[in-house]
């Protein structure tokens, strides 16, 4: 998953950045990565979520 989405990181916030490479780098899970970061586990959700619809959309020339 990360060699597909590593391309698009600069597309991202920084904050989704930080959620993609908790999620798919270091291995963590979203109650994990939301501890790591500070944030509440809906946000590292939302975070990916938001992330993964950009990088959809770039992948389908959108």
């Amino acid at each position: 998953m990360w060699e597909g989405i590593r391309n698009y990181l600069p597309k991202l916030t920084p904050k989704e950045c930080e959620v993609m490479i908790a999620l798919y780098i270091d291995r963590l899970s979203v109650f994990e990565a939301a501890a790591k970061l500070g944030v509440e586990p809906n946000t590292v959700s939302t975070h990916r979520r938001n992330a993964c619809e950009k990088i959809r959309n770039e992948m389908e020339g959108k």
